[in-house]
């Protein structure tokens, strides 16, 4: 498969990286705050999203050119428009946002490789990342992880 210079992601071709693009941002901020919201459940109930209440964290996925942003408030994640004010902002393209999630990476490791970028408040950011990293499996919605799994494979032919 050849790399569109439109699409910087390896192995992605542009019209595909297109098609997602356009879809995934008018209803993949909302299908990211439901799952969110869903999955961290225990920890809003915990308390332990606090450290988030009207901070912003923006998430770029570059090889798509999608930006979303997300604050926490009444006990619960919201989109709000990523308008440049993020607290923190963290970038990676598809694939690796999908190593991420599917737990086939590490984030420092892909963070040294420059293939996961932050700025902003750094301590936020790893705030973020510890509380990611306590969802577990049976958190998800039925199906999900397996889709994470499988999206996590196909990440890793892609990115060698």
């Amino acid at each position: 498969m050849t790399q569109s210079a439109h699409v910087p992601a390896p192995g992605l071709p542009y019209p595909l990286g297109r098609l997602i693009g356009a879809t995934a941002r008018p209803f993949g901020q909302a299908l990211l705050v439901a799952l969110a919201n869903r999955a961290l459940a225990e920890q809003r109930a915990d308390g332990m999203v606090d450290f988030l209440a009207d901070r912003v964290l923006e998430i770029t996925v570059t090889d798509l050119d999608l930006t979303w942003a997300f604050t926490y408030r009444d006990d619960r994640i919201h989109a709000v428009h990523p308008a440049g004010r993020a607290d923190v902002s963290v970038r990676a393209d598809s694939a690796s946002l999908l190593l991420l999630a599917s737990r086939r990476a590490d984030p420092d490791t892909l963070f040294f490789r420059r293939r996961l970028m932050m700025e902003g408040d750094t301590e936020l950011g790893l705030q973020v990342k510890n509380l990611l990293d306590t969802i577990e499996p049976e958190q998800l919605p039925p199906g999900l992880g397996r889709l994470l799994e499988e999206g996590g494979r196909l990440a890793e032919r892609v990115s060698d």
